[in-house]
Order: C-alpha cells, then sequence, then structure tokens
C-alpha cells in the first residue's frame, strides 16, 4: 500500500502539470511548434513583469509592453545579470494572468522552465518566442 501511495504521489506532479498544460489552469501558457496560419488584425496588449526571489540578478524585459495582433508570432527579448560574488542558477517561470488568457498564449520558443546558470557578474540575453 505505501509503495502505490508513494508512486500516485510521484505522478500528482506530472498529470497536475499536464492538465495545467493542456487546459491553461493556473495561467500555465501552451507550448507550440509551429505558427498560427491566421493573423487578425485585433491586437491587444502584453505587459511583462519581471522579478527575482532571492538571487542576486537583475532581470529585465526590454519593453515591457507589447501591442500584438492576435495570431502573429512575436519576440521579448529579456537581460540578466549576476550582480553576485558567485555563480548562480536560476530558473524563469512563466505564467498568464488573469489565469483564465493561459490556454490562448503559445510559445514556440523560450528559456522557460530550463536551469539557467550565470557566473559572477556575467550578463545574458535570452528569447521568448510567443503568440496569442
Amino acid at each position: 500500500m505505501f509503495g502505490i501511495m508513494l508512486g500516485l504521489s510521484f505522478a500528482a506532479v506530472t498529470l497536475y502539470d499536464l492538465v495545467c498544460r493542456v487546459t491553461g489552469v493556473g495561467g500555465t501558457t501552451q507550448v507550440s511548434k509551429i505558427k498560427p496560419e491566421i493573423v487578425l488584425d485585433k491586437k491587444i496588449s502584453v505587459r511583462f513583469d519581471t522579478n527575482v526571489n532571492s538571487l542576486p540578478w537583475n532581470f529585465k524585459v526590454k519593453k515591457n509592453v507589447m501591442d500584438i495582433k492576435l495570431g502573429q508570432v512575436n519576440r521579448a527579448e529579456f537581460e540578466v545579470e549576476n550582480y553576485g560574488t558567485e555563480n548562480t542558477h536560476g530558473v524563469e517561470s512563466i505564467n498568464v494572468s488573469p489565469s483564465s488568457f493561459g490556454k490562448y498564449i503559445g510559445k514556440m520558443g523560450c528559456f522557460c522552465f530550463e536551469k539557467q546558470k550565470l557566473e559572477a557578474g556575467e550578463k545574458a540575453k535570452y528569447l521568448l518566442t510567443f503568440y496569442s
């Protein structure tokens, strides 16, 4: 019985992640390998909020607000700097607010959820390619 419960607890994380990706629950965005076939003339504004928890990093997006057309592929460039004296690692997570909109954002390329290592004093640039 203990083995079954232990197995289910590990499976719960994977199942929760799958449900979030499929439904957009919690602002989870979708992952896409192909771009939309139709671009609408309707525009929406996308606002980026960047922050770090306890890392000695400056993390910012080059352009805080983007007006994008629905279906158009866009790129947001992020700049990060480790201003600390030690090598550090960080993982970027992306969520959409309001959370019900997560299912309408498709990521085609992202540094999201991948461990990024920055040496002391190192600067880096990362791209997020997405559409709505």
